[in-house]
């Protein structure tokens, strides 16, 4: 149940061993800060993303943000090809930001992760290296309820 990830033991994530990185989705869409929000939606539609949270980024690719699809659509469509996504976006604060090899049991410790609207930022030597959403946890708890670590492609472990 996506619901009561946050209280499952940590012996359920291979004794508390994995990283905020070995669940993470490395490679995330994400949201250029300079757009207005018409011109990301215009994106994600023509490119048919299938994402709803993404990490939002200045100029530098250095994350600034983290915004939602729900996110969007509370704002005012009339302000649309005025407002930029970095104006809506929710600043990154501690329980936003992660570095990719923290324990992942004191990251769901401080974090919220509600499906579609939030995602932390994985960081690897202070640059964008993927994100966790209350998915990737899901999966994470369901394969190591099979027995099996949950590690694919992890972040912290990916070629330079």
């Amino acid at each position: 149940d996506l619901h009561s990830f946050p209280t499952r033991r940590s012996s359920d994530l291979n004794a508390g061993q994995a990283t905020v990185g070995d669940v993470a989705s490395p490679h995330p869409v994400v949201a250029p800060g300079w757009f207005t929000i018409d011109a990301f939606v215009d994106q994600l539609s023509e490119q048919a993303v299938r994402h709803r949270v993404f990490p939002v980024t200045d100029f530098g690719g250095t994350p600034v943000g983290v915004i939602s699809l729900h996110d969007l659509i509370g704002t005012r469509l009339d302000t649309h090809r005025t407002t930029r996504v970095q104006d809506v976006a929710r600043r990154l604060d501690q329980r936003s930001v992660a570095l990719a090899e923290e324990p992942l049991t004191v990251l769901l410790r401080r974090a919220v992760l509600r499906p579609g609207v939030d995602a932390v930022v994985v960081l690897r030597d202070r640059r964008l290296a993927g994100i966790v959403t209350a998915a990737d946890v899901a999966w994470a708890l369901e394969l190591a309820r099979l027995g099996r670590p949950p590690h694919h492609a992890p972040v912290d472990r990916q070629a330079a």
